[in-house]
């Protein structure tokens, strides 16, 4: 995220006067402060989109394992199948709310999160802001 505002912010060039600076607090504030969020922008300033399926997957693994200490949370137990739907495409298994990791699961989710950020460095690198900085 710091990468996505550092050139984001070289180019807005906030400290040149305030209205800039006013924008550019919202604006970096709003950018980073959801994952979903996070994608928009990488999207919307950077044209970075379509490689987020695979980690979004995962996030709901990470949710249950974060947040219902292993098991399905409440949220996701009310999302119907779409968390479970998401977990098991992700090669996750589920045993009634439990989430079930092995090593290889561990090994593809590091694959998985490496591949995102090669994805986004060079769909950023390659963008126009790039060379600013």
């Amino acid at each position: 995220m710091d990468r996505l505002l550092d050139l984001a912010e070289e180019h807005m060039d906030p400290g040149s006067n305030q209205i800039r600076e006013l924008v550019w607090v919202k604006a970096s504030t709003n950018a980073v402060s959801t994952w979903k969020l996070i994608q928009e922008t990488y999207k919307n300033w950077f044209d970075v989109k379509g490689i987020w399926a695979e980690i979004d997957r995962l996030l709901e693994a990470r949710n249950a394992i974060a947040h219902g200490l292993g098991s399905l949370t409440r949220t996701q137990q009310k999302k119907g199948d779409s968390a479970r739907a998401k977990i098991t495409a992700a090669g996750i298994a589920i045993v009634g709310t439990q989430i079930q990791l092995t090593e290889q699961d561990l090994e593809r989710a590091r694959n998985v999160c490496r591949n995102l950020i090669e994805a986004v460095d060079k769909g950023v690198s390659s963008h126009p802001l790039a060379a600013v900085v």
